[in-house]
């Protein structure tokens, strides 16, 4: 029996791609206002290299990721945690300067990081949206 830790190899990527065609379909069905879609100031998303599966619980997971804080606090680069994520092993941290970014993307155990952006603005009225729900 699969976990979330443990779920079968390629369903993160088989899962980003769905996200990403779900919401290009949104976007063009419901007239969605890309221009307004902004990166976030100093905000990324870090995934690190150990995989989710490579823990046992996700507190072990978590307890990880507290080493990773503890060596930020040591480089004494200051930073916001936004969120932290179980289906991938990643966080969505803010720092206080962009040059954190360039630093933190050089540590051993982070291996991407993705700008954090803005979730765009719906145009216009709602009548579209409602009718293919069935509202209208």
């Amino acid at each position: 029996m699969r976990s979330l830790l443990h779920p079968p190899p390629g369903t993160t990527a088989a899962f980003l791609l769905f996200v990403s065609i779900a919401y290009l379909s949104l976007a063009l069905a419901f007239n969605i206002d890309t221009s307004s879609t902004r990166t976030l100031p100093n905000t990324y998303i870090v995934e690190f290299e150990a995989p989710p599966q490579s823990f046992e619980t996700v507190q072990e997971m978590k307890m990880n990721r507290q080493s990773f804080f503890r060596r930020l606090d040591e480089r004494n680069i200051f930073y916001h945690v936004r969120q932290e994520y179980e289906l991938m092993n990643a966080v969505s941290i803010q720092f206080d300067k962009p040059e954190n970014a360039y630093e933190v993307s050089e540590m051993p155990e982070v291996l991407k990081m993705w700008p954090v952006v803005r979730s765009p603005t719906l145009c216009g009225n709602f009548v579209a949206l409602n009718a293919v729900n069935g509202v209208v």
